[in-house]
């Protein structure tokens, strides 16, 4: 992952006979756990700001686990709306043999 960059390493697997849809599920998988990670970061500075404790005993760290799941389910469902529409466009389910 340090070396190559995941979108180079997924295309050429492809060239190479790699299903292209299991392609674009390993591509959105390298893109979405970052993509998650600074969300729920973002999110979490968001809840400390309104002054949210997120730190202390277990049962004070769960109470505050519950503020974080809403938004954070609802950016998803919005990601991946906007990922299935642009693969749509795209004609990612075409019969059409791609080309590089």
């Amino acid at each position: 992952m340090l070396t190559t960059k995941p979108s180079d390493l997924i295309e050429n697997l492809v060239r190479r006979g790699l299903s292209p849809k299991l392609g674009y599920v390993l591509a959105s998988v390298l893109q979405i756990i970052p993509q998650m990670l600074s969300t729920m970061d973002t999110i979490l500075d968001a809840q400390r700001s309104r002054g949210l404790e997120t730190e202390g005993k277990l049962i004070k760290r769960l109470k505050a686990f519950i503020p974080l799941i809403g938004p954070a389910v609802m950016n998803s469902l919005i990601s991946t709306r906007e990922r299935a529409m642009a693969l749509e466009m795209r004609g990612f389910n075409s019969n059409i043999k791609k080309t590089f």
